[in-house]
């Protein structure tokens, strides 16, 4: 029984030649075996044989043994095993000094196979008549082979929509491909190099790896690749925005910033109510994308959509996503307080200007603010709200002092980054430097200003049960005429029309003239300071609004 080997690579068995050696003497005939293998013994066809011829007198084929190893996926040699042959005489050359047979497989040759034939034959010696010589010879060869991958051992990292590209030792004609979890599928032979099979994978999912199994390959041989093979293959994750939910506070002038879980590429964006867009990636951090903003308005909300998202490696976003944000209200001035309560001001008043929100950069906003006319002074901060003017000295009488603070985003700014829109204009009035002082004891009313006394007029003070009221008090508004409609302490109903030259000072209370009395220098009135209507008028157009009124005993 005869025995063959196989190898792992495929090779095609081509028949050999024959050699052949005559001799007409025994002492000088060829003893041996001769086989020849074509192209180095590789690439043999499957249905091949091999021939042989065995030289010598009486010659004869005693042995042939035919071993096969397999070649594995690794580039091993397998186990051997023997395969049974059969030989078959072409010539019997017993006497005439050679032999030729063909070996043939009982069973067809194995691609991807190496083989080992061992033949052992036999002539008559030379030296000594009717004694035999035996001879062997070893010859291997390898069948065709079957196209190999050259697969990586790690996972395959693709970009989107890229796909896989397999190396293989020898060109094909094609292939097929399972994976694993299943997603269809597409795979081909590159037209420009058969040695690279593709395979692309349509509606596979961001983030996820897979299993791709070559299931067969066919080579350009013939030949067929049945041993499965497995490569991984990872798709890059879809990105994602991060930190979309809840509403956002921008502050103006600063860009809007898109954190996403992987780096990005390139992105499309609309903003509603529409605005004027630019956006940057990040170079040293790429999954931050920067949105620069054009107009956004204080005080407004504004929704951002990214209606496309690539990654780096091509992933693409799911879906639409998006993120709103809101800018902060503009900033304001609330308040200019002068410490008096809708009156003018003390000459030693210390302003309060009050914004509406807090403020970040305290020496900004006091460089927004200036006074109309220049008063000298500095700016004291109560909180981060309110701001005090401290003049260095007192301010000036009867003059209306304006708060101007100038808007934009170089001016005030509070802690959210919002800024005066308008300018912002508040005044103050201050008080005059003249004082009316009403003496309820003696019953006159003294004029003073700047500390001197002007004029003496003598008044009628209320009546005991309707005393005029002692303290200080401002002319709190003016009338040239009015109508007063009261109750006398005697329970008496009054009704006066076209009562002139009137002051007030405290609700009801003021200072008029009497058109009705003749005489002055003693309580008469409801409460009221009387004077002639001549002495009224005198009063009335020497006094502003806001001077001050000094009531005593």
């Amino acid at each position: 029984m005869f025995a063959v080997a196989i190898s792992i690579v495929a090779m095609l068995l081509i028949p050999i030649g024959v050699v052949v050696a005559g001799a007409l003497a025994l002492g000088t005939a060829p003893r041996g075996i001769g086989i020849e293998i074509p192209n180095g013994g590789a690439d043999l066809p499957l249905d091949a044989e091999v021939r042989a011829s065995v030289f010598g007198w009486r010659a004869s084929l005693d042995e042939a043994r035919l071993i096969e190893a397999p070649l594995g996926i690794d580039g091993r040699l397998g186990a051997e095993r023997e395969v049974p042959v059969r030989v078959e005489t072409l010539r019997d050359g017993a006497w005439a000094g050679g032999l030729d047979v063909a070996v043939r497989p009982a069973e067809p040759l194995r691609p991807d196979a190496t083989y080992r034939l061992s033949l052992r034959s036999s002539a008559l010696a030379p030296s000594a008549a009717g004694s035999f010589e035996s001879f062997t010879r070893d010859v291997q060869f390898a069948t065709v082979r079957a196209p190999r991958p050259q697969l990586p051992l790690a996972p395959v990292r693709l970009k989107w929509d890229e796909p896989l590209r397999v190396a293989w030792d020898a060109p094909l004609a094609e292939v097929r491909y399972r994976v694993e979890p299943p997603v269809p599928l597409r795979s081909w032979v590159d037209p420009q190099d058969p040695r690279r099979s593709l395979v692309a994978l349509e509606g596979s999912e961001g983030g996820t790896t897979y299993k791709l199994t070559i299931a067969e390959a066919r080579g350009a041989n013939g030949v067929t690749y049945r041993q499965p093979a497995d490569v991984l293959v990872a798709f890059p994750p879809r990105p994602a925005l991060l930190d979309a939910e809840g509403m956002r506070s921008l502050e103006d002038g600063k860009p809007l910033t898109l954190r996403w879980s992987t780096p990005i590429d390139r992105l499309k964006l609309e903003i509603d109510p529409p605005l004027a867009h630019s956006y940057q990636i990040d170079r040293r951090d790429p999954s931050l994308v920067e949105v620069k903003l054009e107009g956004a308005a204080q005080g407004r909300s504004y929704d951002v959509t990214v209606l496309e998202a690539h990654s780096r490696e091509g992933a693409p976003l799911a879906e639409p996503t998006g993120v709103a944000f809101a800018v902060p209200e503009a900033l304001t001035v609330e308040d200019l307080d002068s410490g008096e309560n809708g009156v003018r001001a003390t000459v030693g008043a210390r302003p309060i200007l009050t914004f509406s929100h807090s403020i970040r950069d305290r020496r900004a906003a006091q460089a927004a603010i200036s006074l109309d006319p220049p008063i000298a002074g500095r700016w004291e901060w109560i909180d981060d709200t309110s701001v005090r003017f401290q003049p260095q000295r007192s301010l000036p009488y009867d003059t209306k002092i304006w708060f101007n603070v100038k808007p934009g985003r170089d001016g005030a700014r509070a802690a959210s980054g919002s800024y005066l829109e308008e300018p912002a204009s508040l005044a103050i009035v201050t008080e005059s430097d003249k004082v009316i002082d009403v003496d309820v004891t003696r019953q006159i009313m003294t004029l003073y200003q700047q500390g001197r006394a002007v004029n003496t007029l003598t008044v009628g003070t209320g009546v005991p049960g309707a005393d005029t009221p002692i303290g200080e008090f401002h002319v709190q508004y003016k009338m040239p005429t009015a109508r007063f409609r009261g109750v006398n302490v005697n329970g008496a109903r009054y009704d006066l029309d076209n009562v002139k030259w009137v002051l007030a000072f405290l609700g009801d209370y003021t200072i008029h003239g009497v058109y009705w009395r003749s005489t002055f220098g003693a309580p008469a009135s409801n409460g009221c300071v009387g004077l002639t209507d001549a002495d009224a008028k005198l009063v009335y157009d020497w006094a502003p609004e806001g001077t001050r009124i000094k009531i005593h005993y």
